[in-house]
C-alpha cells in the first residue's frame, strides 16, 4: 500500500483554514468531495492539487495538505472516482452513501454525517473500500456503461476542480494562467500525468511511483502487478472470453514468462548495476512479479486478456495514443518531475527509463532541459511505495516551479544530469536524479 497509512484520519494542521465542498455533476457518480486548506490572510496563492492513490481517499492526504499549506499553497485534494467518500454507494449503505437513492447529496442537514461516513471507512479492510472501484471498473470492462473509472474519469475530475478554481479570488495568477501544481500518488500519479498532458493551466507536474508504460509491461511480460490492482475487470473478460481458469498450463506459462523477463533482464544489466539495484532486480522484484503473474494465470487472465481488458476500459491506451511516453510529451516543455522505485514491481524501472529517454527530446528542442527530472531510489531498497524523498523532492520540485522558490532545498533538486546523479535529499535515503539538460561542450 503506497498511502500514508491505514486506520484513523490524520490529524489536521487547525492553525491553517480549512475548506470542504462538493463539486456537483450531472450523475451521482460525477459528484467530487473535496478537502481544501491554506494559511489565514488575504493573499492570493498557488494551489497544490494532491491526488491520493487506489484504496485512499483525500482524508489520508491530511499530511500533504498540511505540509503544503504550510508552505504557502492553498493545497487541495479530491476523492478519486469510486473512492473515499465516493465508495459510499447506496446499495453498501444507503445511510451512509454520499449519494442517495433519490440522487440528492446526502451533505445537507438531516443527512448522514461526514464524521460517520468516515469513521465507517477508516475501519473497512482494503478490499471494502475498493468494492465500489472494482465494480465500476468491471462495468467499464463488460461495456455496460459509458464510464471509464480507471484513470480517464478522474482526469476529467481535475480539469473540472480546475475550472472551479479558475473562480475563486484567492489564486494567483501569472501571464494569464494560473499558478498550479499537481502531485499524485500511485492511481493518483497515473491521474496526474495524464492531467498534466491534457490542460496547460498546470504549470507542472509530479507524478510519485506511477509512471509506466502499459504495451510495454505488457510485451516485456511485467503486466501483473499492474493488473493485479484491477483484477476484477481482467476475471470478468476472462470468462467472456472463455478462458479457464486454473489450466493445466499456468505453471508453463508462468516459467515461460519468467525466462523472457530474465532474458529482458540482461540485456538492461548496465542500467541495473550503474543504479546498484541488479541484485534485487534479479531476486525480490523477480519473485514479486512471478507470485502475481501465477496468480492473474490461474484466474485465466493472460496477455490477449490484458489487452481485451484495457483496449474495452481505457480505449487509446494500448496504442500509444495515451500512453506513458505520449501522455509526458504532451506536458513539455513544463516542469516535469517523476519518481520510482528503483526495484518497484508496479512500474519497472527499465521502461521508466526507457520512457525519459524517449521524451527529453520535446523539452531539449526548447531549450528547457531542466524542467525534465527523474528520481530513482536506489538504497535502501523499496518495492511499490513512497518514502520520504519522494515527498521532499515533490514538495520542494513544486514550490521551486509554482513560486519561484529558491532556497536550500530547490538547489537539491538541481544536481540531476542525462547519465544521473547520485543524491541523497534525505539523511540515510540515496537516489539517482536524472534530468535531460544536456551540456554544450
Amino acid at each position: 500500500n503506497a498511502e500514508p497509512g491505514e486506520g484513523e484520519v490524520p490529524d489536521a494542521d487547525l492553525n491553517l483554514e480549512w475548506e470542504r465542498g462538493y463539486l456537483r455533476g450531472d450523475a451521482p457518480h460525477e459528484h467530487v468531495p473535496l478537502l481544501m486548506a491554506k494559511q489565514g490572510g488575504g493573499d492570493k496563492r498557488p494551489v497544490a492539487i494532491l491526488l491520493h492513490g487506489t484504496g485512499s481517499c483525500k482524508e489520508k492526504m491530511i499530511p500533504h495538505i498540511n505540509s503544503y499549506a504550510q508552505h504557502g499553497f492553498l493545497a487541495v485534494s479530491m476523492d478519486n472516482r469510486y473512492l473515499g467518500e465516493r465508495a459510499m454507494a447506496p446499495e453498501l449503505s444507503s445511510e451512509l452513501a454520499l449519494v442517495a437513492e433519490d440522487g440528492s447529496l446526502n451533505i445537507g442537514e438531516g443527512s448522514a454525517a461526514l464524521a460517520q461516513r468516515l469513521n465507517v471507512w477508516s475501519r473497512l479492510t482494503r478490499p471494502a473500500r475498493l468494492a465500489s472501484y472494482q465494480l465500476a471498473m468491471r462495468r467499464s470492462a463488460m461495456a455496460e456503461t459509458q464510464e471509464h473509472p480507471f484513470v480517464y474519469d478522474s482526469v476529467w475530475d481535475v480539469i473540472r476542480l480546475l475550472n472551479y478554481l479558475t473562480t475563486r479570488d484567492d489564486v494567483l495568477w501569472q501571464d494569464g494562467r494560473p499558478m498550479v501544481g499537481l502531485m499524485g500518488v500511485s492511481l493518483g500519479g497515473m491521474i496526474t500525468q495524464l492531467a498534466a498532458g491534457c490542460d496547460v493551466r498546470i504549470t507542472a507536474a509530479v507524478p510519485l511511483i506511477s509512471v509506466q508504460c502499459f504495451d510495454l509491461q505488457r510485451a516485456w511480460k511485467t503486466w501483473s502487478p499492474r493488473v493485479k490492482t484491477l483484477q476484477v475487470a481482467f476475471k470478468a473478460m476472462a470468462e467472456q472470453m472463455g478462458i479457464l481458469t486454473g489450466g493445466d498450463d499456468v505453471e508453463a506459462e508462468v516459467e515461460k514468462a519468467s525466462m523472457f523477463r530474465k532474458l529482458r533482464m540482461s540485456l538492461n544489466a548496465a542500467l541495473f548495476d550503474s543504479l546498484g539495484i541488479r541484485d534485487q532486480i534479479e531476486g525480490p522484484r523477480e519473485q514479486l512479479i512471478s507470485e502475481d503473474d501465477r496468480f492473474m494465470r490461474e484466474l485465466g487472465v493472460n496477455e490477449a486478456v490484458v489487452k481485451a481488458t484495457y483496449d474495452q476500459m481505457n480505449p487509446l491506451l494500448l496504442d500509444g495514443a495515451l500512453d506513458g511516453p505520449a501522455a509526458l510529451q504532451a506536458i513539455a516543455p513544463r516542469p516535469l518531475l517523476m519518481a520510482n522505485a528503483g526495484a518497484g514491481q508496479r512500474c519497472p524501472i527499465e521502461s521508466v527509463i526507457d520512457i525519459f529517454q524517449s521524451s527529453k527530446d520535446e523539452w531539449t528542442v526548447h531549450g528547457c532541459g531542466n524542467n525534465l527530472n527523474l528520481f530513482v531510489a536506489t538504497q535502501p531498497i523499496i518495492h511499490h511505495s513512497v518514502r520520504e524523498d519522494f515527498l521532499f523532492a515533490a514538495l520542494h520540485f513544486l514550490r521551486m516551479h509554482v513560486m519561484g522558490a529558491c532556497d536550500t532545498a530547490t538547489g537539491a533538486l538541481t544536481c540531476g544530469s542525462p547519465d544521473g546523479a547520485a543524491v541523497s535529499l534525505v539523511p540515510g535515503l540515496s537516489g539517482v536524479l536524472f534530468n535531460a539538460d544536456e551540456d554544450e561542450d
